[in-house]
């Protein structure tokens, strides 16, 4: 959940940069002063890439932090294969869920209970489930 917390802080500091950049660049728009001719097009591209940073990742995240708050989270329950786990993400068959450089790698094979933010998909909690045969124990 540390985690969660500074990539919110991470992607609210570059939004805001971004933000920042593109009012820059269109300061000097307006004030003439571009040295080159294709640079009155970069705050078309800042823009683009400011709404699509803010849609795609701030904003998510940004809903999810009462979810993380409360613990009001999703839980899948999923069996992972090799080829579903990759660097930072886990593939499902609901979609991709996202872990961070604090959380351990779910193991290949094993059957897992995922507990993730509701928006963002970013994996809080990542539990194994017992299967039958660990959890019967013999009786004396």
């Amino acid at each position: 959940m540390v985690y969660f917390i500074y990539s919110l802080a991470l992607c609210l500091l570059l939004s805001l940069c971004l933000f920042a950049l593109l009012l820059y660049r269109i300061k000097i728009n307006t004030d003439h002063k571009n040295r080159h001719a294709i640079s009155y097009f970069l705050p078309i591209v800042l823009t683009v890439a400011f709404i699509y940073f803010s849609v795609t990742i701030t904003v998510p995240r940004i809903l999810d932090v009462p979810a993380v708050i409360t613990g009001r989270l999703n839980i899948e329950e999923t069996t992972l294969e090799s080829d579903q786990i990759g660097r930072n993400s886990v593939r499902t068959d609901t979609g991709t869920f996202y872990f961070g450089f604090g959380l351990k790698a779910p193991e290949s094979d094993m059957a897992f209970n995922i507990e993730y933010t509701p928006r963002s998909r970013y994996i809080i909690k990542v539990e194994p489930i017992a299967s039958s045969s660990e959890t019967l124990q013999p009786v004396d």
